[in-house]
This record gives structure tokens, C-alpha cells and sequence, in this order.
């Protein structure tokens, strides 16, 4: 049997389709069993995520402009003050610095002998200095190199630091660490001694 075909032209099957209205949202998970977590969270059978997104966030222009930049996160971070070197404490305190994995070396000048090792003066042990800015701001020059000192992720816990020797079998409990700080290289203080090469 055949069916003939109906006196619609071919392009009435997309007038159908933006005639049709907009369907009742259906939630897609059975909330009695296990389902993934979506973000944010939400109470089952509250509606339709996409309106609730524009309800409690708004616009994606408004929450950008809202939202702060990097630049202004890093401003507001006190380093000084969040690694406990303002103000002097009866205690000492004891740092964890995590170094970039290359340390990045001072090129050398046009009539200096690369092969010279330098060494560093002091006592043993030294291995550079830092400072402590009034603003807040934490540098610590190793050798002839600057690096920026930032606060590392806090810890809920405790942390003691101890010292291993393998000849002698012998391990040593140096002390609690307070906090941890980042160092990553000063790029400002790189370009400059490398724009008076």
C-alpha cells in the first residue's frame, strides 16, 4: 500500500519545528539512586538549571566585571605577614622554601672567563639573603640573582622538618615548620641585568 505524499512544500517541515513551543523541563536523573554531582549544587527537582543559572548568577558580562583580576588578588596578599617575618617573635620559626627546579644563572659580562666559579662569602651554611620590605614584600637575592618569596598553601597540620644521615644512621628532628613560602625568580631584575649587557 502506498501513501501519497502530502501538499506541504519542502520547506514546511521547518515552519513545523518553530511553531512547536518550548517543553516542560524533565529532570534527567532518578534522585533514589546514584547520580553524578553536578555544580552548583542544588535541591532535586528544583527546575531548570539553565533558568536558575541566570537567576542566581545574572549576566556573564556582570560577573566578570565583578570579579577580580590577578593583579589585584596578588596586591591584597601581605607576604610579609602571612610567613610571620613582621615584627619580631620570641620564637624561632622555621620556613619551608620550595626553589624553582633550575635556577636561572647571571649571564656573564663581555670580559669576564666563563669557567670562574663564584663563590659565595660567608659562613657555612649561607646561602643567600633576604629582605623584608615595608610594604610587605618579601625578596630574596641568592648570588647575584633576585627572587620574589610568596606565601606557599597552608597546612592543618604538623610538619616537622628532620635531618638525615645515611653514614652515620642517625635522624635528627630539626624543629616544626611555621609556613611555607614559594620562590620563583624576580623577571623585572632578569630583564634589567640583561638589557646592560
Amino acid at each position: 500500500m502506498m501513501r501519497s505524499c502530502s501538499s506541504q512544500g519542502p520547506g514546511s517541515s521547518f515552519r513545523d519545528e518553530s511553531e512547536k513551543k518550548e517543553k516542560e523541563y524533565d529532570e534527567p536523573w532518578d534522585y533514589s539512586s546514584h547520580y553524578p554531582g553536578i555544580l552548583p549544587w542544588r535541591k532535586p527537582q528544583s527546575g531548570n538549571p539553565d533558568d536558575l543559572d541566570e537567576e542566581e548568577f545574572g549576566e556573564d558580562d556582570e560577573t566578570t566585571a565583578a570579579a577580580p583580576r590577578d593583579d589585584e588578588e596578588d596586591a591584597a596578599i601581605n607576604p610579609a605577614e602571612e610567613l610571620g617575618l613582621q615584627g619580631e617573635s620570641p620564637e624561632t620559626d622555621m620556613l619551608f622554601f620550595q626553589l624553582p627546579m633550575n635556577l636561572p644563572i647571571a649571564a656573564a659580562a663581555a670580559g669576564q672567563k666563563t669557567n670562574e666559579l663564584n663563590e659565595v662569602k660567608g659562613g657555612g651554611g649561607l646561602m643567600g639573603k633576604m629582605v623584608v620590605h615595608r610594604s610587605g614584600a618579601v625578596k630574596l637575592k641568592i648570588g647575584d640573582i633576585l627572587y620574589d618569596v610568596s606565601p606557599g598553601v597552608k597546612f592543618g597540620f604538623a610538619q616537622n622538618v628532620f635531618a638525615v644521615n645515611s653514614e652515620d644512621k642517625k635522624c635528627t628532628n630539626l624543629g616544626e615548620l611555621n609556613a611555607r613560602a614559594v620562590v620563583t625568580p624576580d623577571v623585572d631584575s632578569l630583564l634589567a641585568s640583561m638589557a646592560d649587557l
